[in-house]
């Protein structure tokens, strides 16, 4: 899933071959944290989180 498109109307053009769409982009997003902790450190993600508020 395009990151732009999360969220907004054309998320739902997105093909996903899942049975269940929601679980699964949220387990995508979550690997996609996971990732970020790992090479850049918890700390900073949530300093980066942050500033995006």
């Amino acid at each position: 899933m395009p990151p732009q498109y999360f969220k907004t109307r054309n998320e739902d053009c997105v093909k996903l071959n899942v049975t269940h769409r929601i679980p699964f982009m949220y387990s995508e997003f979550a690997c996609m944290v996971d990732y970020l902790i790992e090479f850049y450190g918890k700390d900073k993600l949530l300093k980066f989180m942050t500033a995006l508020l």
